[in-house]
């Protein structure tokens, strides 16, 4: 094993059971016929979308499957007891209520990041990141982009023994390791850009701006749910604004490049970073900074999207808890990104939603409700996704209702509804805490639409006291944690 990088990119609810009737209901024989031919369309529609789903293709073995299925349900109906299977279908066996790491946890990282647009680059120098390393024998894997190139890795002086295969770095460490904190420093270039068919494009760097999830792996981290202290400078052109986690400690103008310096006062799972020639607008909510930066195209309405921020703001920390962080920015970034993305404290969303404004009036509520849903409260990924993303489709359910009228929350409400239905009762139809619904072509449908159905569901069930205790119980106890649905056991 070489000590450099040797190969190429490559790429709860109620206790009831569901009942079934295998007896031949021929009235029902049309609208199962018809579910399924929704079904066939669903599959076709998702299958040939990477923009959302990359590498799925319905292929004609697909086809005899479903139509095999579809033939056999007609002889055997299957029928679900109705009001029965939205809860009971989700109660499954728990892996345990807390995420434990058995090889190595993420303490920090630091270092300096210049972003080199014009040739739609970013070099990492002096990067270190720290971790806690807890295995014996196994090997700590870091995520890196696989574009990026690392020229050196070492720690404490010594030459690391490592290999980097597509996005992931392996580091083989020594037997002194054990129990201890381990810095290890990097030096890398490279261009995290994502780009796919469809003119979609996930993470970027150009002359047009700069946006990188944290899921981009543009600097080195031990993966989901590794929340970690962050001290990071960007060095960007002069005409830029900076935003990412953390305060801004310090902005040193010259001629050719800014260099922007923030460090975190609380760990966050994951760095994003946004930059650009933006125009901003800044207010104060019960202490906490609030910003909007949107590009000089859509800077007219920088009021508008402020005054909705804090009214999101407002209304959740009302209903949920106090805003959990210093700092709210909301940042727009190139339409070609194709959503929004609640990274800690920062929202970076896609310049279509300023093209429109309010065309859809529970986006923005959707991701800034990921600062309680993903952030105070982290879910174990993938298993229990949707207490992220089922959580904050609920919560811009419950926003919509309260800024714009029962109308418009029947409105969302019955979006979600149409968008799950075509699924139910489809192979598809898979239960929210499944592994499998990460690879599913209906994912959004489930762990989005379908999540936030149970939840009002159970709310409906419990009673709106009860489950609001419940939700407040949750997130005291779990701030700052990463959980399961395990939580909502007795």
């Amino acid at each position: 094993m070489n000590s450099h990088a040797s190969s190429p990119a490559v790429g709860r609810g109620a206790p009831s059971k569901i009942a079934f009737t295998f007896l031949p209901q021929f009235s029902f024989y049309p609208e199962l016929l018809s579910r399924y031919v929704k079904y066939v369309k669903l599959r076709y529609r998702f299958s040939m979308d990477e923009t959302m789903f990359p590498g799925y293709r319905f292929f004609s073995f697909q086809c005899i499957k479903v139509f095999f299925i579809a033939f056999f349900s007609l002889f055997c109906p299957l029928k679900l007891i109705a009001g029965q299977a939205s809860f009971s279908s989700q109660i499954q066996p728990d892996e345990g209520r807390f995420v434990k790491d058995p090889v190595a946890k993420m303490v920090s990282v630091e270092g300096i990041f210049r972003l080199i647009p014009r040739d739609h680059l970013i070099e990492g120098s002096q990067v270190r990141t720290e971790i806690e390393f807890l295995g014996s024998s196994t090997t700590p894997m870091f995520y890196l982009h696989h574009d990026i190139d690392v020229s050196s890795l070492s720690w404490d002086g010594n030459k690391a023994v490592w290999d980097k295969r597509g996005d992931q770095v392996f580091i083989f460490p020594p037997k002194g390791w054990v129990g201890k904190r381990v810095s290890l420093q990097w030096k890398y270039q490279g261009d995290p850009s994502k780009i796919q068919s469809g003119n979609v494009v996930w993470d970027y760097i150009g002359k047009e701006g700069c946006y990188f999830k944290s899921a981009a792996n543009w600097y080195p981290n031990l993966g989901i749910n590794m929340p970690a202290m962050a001290s990071m400078t960007i060095l960007a052109p002069a005409s830029w604004t900076i935003v990412t986690q953390g305060k801004l400690v310090a902005s040193i103008p010259s001629n050719l490049e800014t260099s922007w310096t923030f460090s975190t006062d609380k760990p966050s799972d994951g760095f994003s970073l946004v930059g650009g020639e933006l125009v901003g607008a800044q207010a104060d909510f019960d202490g906490v900074k609030v910003q909007v930066l949107l590009t000089r195209e859509h800077q007219s309405k920088l009021e508008k999207y402020m005054e909705l921020l804090k009214s999101i703001l407002q209304y959740y920390s009302a209903r949920f808890s106090p805003f959990p962080f210093s700092k709210m920015i909301m940042a727009e970034v190139e339409g070609k990104f194709p959503m929004g993305y609640g990274s800690q404290e920062l929202l970076v969303m896609t310049g279509l939603e300023f093209e429109k404004f309010l065309a859809d009036p529970g986006f923005v509520a959707h991701e800034t409700a990921h600062q309680w849903w993903g952030n105070k409260v982290m879910a174990k990924f993938p298993q229990s996704n949707w207490l992220n993303e089922g959580f904050a489709t609920f919560s811009q359910m419950e926003f919509v209702k309260y800024k714009f009228g029962l109308g418009a929350y029947i409105d969302d409400l019955t979006k979600h509804r149409e968008t799950y239905l075509p699924v139910v009762g489809t192979p598809l139809d898979l239960p929210i805490k499944s592994d499998e619904v990460m690879r599913s072509p209906a994912y959004q449908a489930i762990m989005y639409d379908k999540g936030a159905l149970v939840l009002r569901g159970l709310a409906n069930w419990l009673g709106e006291e009860v489950f609001w205790k419940l939700i407040d119980t949750h997130l005291k106890r779990n701030a700052g944690r990463v959980v399961t649905r395990g939580f909502f056991k007795p």
